[in-house]
Protein backbone atom coordinates (compact mmCIF):
# COMPACT_ATOMS: atom_id res chain seq x y z
CA UNK A 1 0.00 0.00 0.00
CA UNK A 2 1.41 3.37 -1.01
CA UNK A 3 0.52 7.09 -0.22
CA UNK A 4 2.02 10.09 0.13
CA UNK A 5 1.83 13.85 2.41
CA UNK A 6 0.71 16.45 1.02
CA UNK A 7 -1.64 16.63 -1.94
CA UNK A 8 -1.75 15.34 -4.87
CA UNK A 9 -0.67 18.30 -6.68
CA UNK A 10 2.11 18.65 -4.42
CA UNK A 11 3.17 15.74 -2.16
CA UNK A 12 5.73 15.66 0.21
CA UNK A 13 6.73 12.68 1.09
CA UNK A 14 6.28 8.82 0.26
CA UNK A 15 4.21 6.34 2.23
CA UNK A 16 4.81 2.56 2.51
CA UNK A 17 2.29 0.62 4.55
CA UNK A 18 1.45 -2.87 4.86
CA UNK A 19 -1.07 -4.95 6.70
CA UNK A 20 0.17 -7.15 10.09
CA UNK A 21 -1.50 -10.03 10.48
CA UNK A 22 -3.84 -9.24 13.01
CA UNK A 23 -5.10 -6.71 9.75
CA UNK A 24 -3.72 -3.08 10.61
CA UNK A 25 -2.21 -0.98 8.20
CA UNK A 26 0.94 -0.24 9.76
CA UNK A 27 3.23 2.38 8.53
CA UNK A 28 6.88 0.83 7.60
CA UNK A 29 8.34 3.51 5.22
CA UNK A 30 8.50 6.77 4.64
CA UNK A 31 10.75 9.36 2.54
CA UNK A 32 12.75 11.80 3.09
CA UNK A 33 11.26 15.27 1.63
CA UNK A 34 11.44 14.42 -2.17
CA UNK A 35 13.34 16.93 -4.20
CA UNK A 36 11.70 19.09 -6.60
CA UNK A 37 12.00 17.40 -9.37
CA UNK A 38 10.75 14.03 -7.73
CA UNK A 39 7.77 16.16 -6.47
CA UNK A 40 6.91 17.07 -9.96
CA UNK A 41 7.37 13.94 -11.58
CA UNK A 42 5.28 12.27 -8.74
CA UNK A 43 2.66 14.77 -8.97
CA UNK A 44 2.30 14.06 -12.73
CA UNK A 45 1.37 10.61 -11.74
CA UNK A 46 -1.29 11.05 -8.76
CA UNK A 47 -5.06 11.43 -9.39
CA UNK A 48 -7.63 11.80 -6.85
CA UNK A 49 -8.53 8.41 -5.06
CA UNK A 50 -12.24 7.43 -3.76
CA UNK A 51 -13.85 4.87 -1.55
CA UNK A 52 -12.44 1.34 -2.38
CA UNK A 53 -14.96 -2.01 -1.47
CA UNK A 54 -12.54 -4.22 -0.27
CA UNK A 55 -13.96 -7.63 -0.25
CA UNK A 56 -13.84 -10.46 2.19
CA UNK A 57 -11.91 -12.52 0.18
CA UNK A 58 -8.93 -9.76 -0.13
CA UNK A 59 -7.48 -10.16 3.26
CA UNK A 60 -7.83 -6.73 3.85
CA UNK A 61 -9.99 -5.33 6.97
CA UNK A 62 -13.85 -4.68 6.27
CA UNK A 63 -15.59 -1.04 5.82
CA UNK A 64 -13.00 -0.03 2.83
CA UNK A 65 -10.55 2.23 2.46
CA UNK A 66 -9.50 5.91 0.95
CA UNK A 67 -6.85 6.02 -1.03
CA UNK A 68 -5.08 7.91 -4.00
CA UNK A 69 -5.07 5.89 -7.94
CA UNK A 70 -2.17 5.84 -9.90
CA UNK A 71 -1.85 5.99 -13.70
CA UNK A 72 -0.71 1.95 -14.26
CA UNK A 73 3.22 3.27 -15.32
CA UNK A 74 3.71 4.36 -12.00
CA UNK A 75 5.20 1.84 -9.66
CA UNK A 76 7.37 1.67 -6.43
CA UNK A 77 8.66 -1.89 -7.69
Amino acid sequence: MGGITGTVRASGTLLIGRYDNTGHLRLVARTTPLPTAARRDVDALLAPGGPITLGAESGSPPGGAVGISTSPRFSLS
